[in-house]
């Protein structure tokens, strides 16, 4: 994470409007570049906008108000 903007994981689930423990769970299942630090799991902004793109928004508010026609 060298050279990166180091975010805690707390920071990064504002960024993507989740909860940090989502985020927790993500990192230790190797979805989210994410390194522990002690008790603290820390991530950089380039990791959490790869992780936007690759698991955010794929079941997201779009396809749920296209399903029921809201």
């Amino acid at each position: 994470m060298q050279g990166a903007q180091v975010l805690t994981l707390n920071k990064a689930a504002e960024r993507l409007g989740v909860n940090p423990r989502t985020l927790r769970r993500q990192a230790e299942k190797g979805k989210l570049a994410a390194t522990k630090t002690g008790r603290d799991w820390l991530t950089n902004a380039e990791a959490v906008e790869t992780y936007r793109r690759e698991h955010l928004g794929r079941h997201g508010w779009t396809e749920r108000r296209q399903a029921t026609g809201g």
